[in-house]
């Protein structure tokens, strides 16, 4: 007897903490921009150049009215390339894809030190204001510990 009474208290609050471990994890997962990219960074309007631990990117500048095609520059870590290349997307402000390429290494992608980068993204702005182009660290692995990103914000121009 003195074990039921034990274990349908225990029961419950086994529960109760499954419950509030869903509902946070629930919450994580409604992050407004960009819905599937890790480990952000975002430049500030202030930089002209925007940098982040392992990129730095050139062309367009943080905050810039940007068109379609737009032409990225910069230069990234040789361990963000795979095959001498890393994705590109740009997104509008609530996450949603707008367009996405793929940045090629125009030096030695197989070094430690930075290596040259460019590429051309078409994208459909939707009517969006405003958004990010998102570079992202290729992750062939698909591990999470593998994953960064780094986000320059832009506006969409006509």
């Amino acid at each position: 007897m003195n074990g039921k009474r034990i274990i349908i208290p225990v029961l419950g609050l086994c529960l109760v903490a499954f419950i509030f471990l869903a509902i946070g994890r629930g919450a994580q997962e409604e992050s407004p921009v960009p819905k599937d990219v890790p480990e952000q960074t975002a430049a500030s309007a202030d930089d002209a150049v925007v940098e982040g631990s392992d990129i730095k990117v050139t062309l367009p500048i943080s905050g810039a009215v940007i068109t379609s095609p737009v032409k990225l520059t910069g230069e990234a870590a040789g361990n963000w390339f795979s095959e001498g290349s890393f994705p590109v997307s740009i997104v509008d402000g609530n996450g949603d894809m707008l367009g996405s390429g793929t940045a090629q290494a125009t030096g030695d992608w197989m070094m430690e030190g930075p290596v040259p980068f460019q590429a051309e993204v078409t994208f459909d702005p939707k009517g969006a204001g405003t958004g990010a182009i998102v570079f992202s660290k290729d992750n062939p692995s698909g591990l999470p510990e593998h994953a960064e990103s780094f986000l320059v914000p832009v506006s969409f121009g006509t």
